[in-house]
């Protein structure tokens, strides 16, 4: 009976975890294929467990707010009011993440949409 329910405990913990790697490449796919480019701003630095504190972020699309975090090992050059690149899907907002490499002007004027390519490529 322990072997029955050491195997099903287990093959449970793998459904799971095949379960969240799907979503995560189907997200990076469905990113990959129609996204769009717009600015988000920090509003929070937080410490995590892993290391770095986590680099929450808020965006605008379509008059809705979106948020979003990360980390980053520069996270020491970050501060909140920064000014972050953000690729994301239009179709599902949710699934975004800052682009890496340089922070947004605070001139830049951001249009409702977003851009179909990162400002300044």
């Amino acid at each position: 009976m322990k072997n029955v329910i050491s195997v099903l405990s287990l093959l449970f913990i793998f459904l799971i975890i095949v379960y969240y790697l799907k979503w995560d490449v189907y997200d990076r796919i469905a990113l990959e294929k129609d996204h769009r480019y717009t600015v988000g701003v920090i509003f929070k630095l937080k410490g995590e467990l892993a290391g770095g504190p986590g680099i929450y972020y808020y965006f605008n699309y379509d008059k809705k707010y979106y948020e979003g975090v990360f980390e980053s090992v520069n996270w020491r050059n970050i501060k909140i009011g920064d000014k972050v690149y953000i690729i994301f899907n239009p179709q599902n907002p949710d699934n975004n993440k800052v682009v890496m490499g340089n922070f947004a002007p605070d001139t830049l004027v951001v249009p409702e949409k977003g851009w179909s390519e990162k400002p300044g490529k």
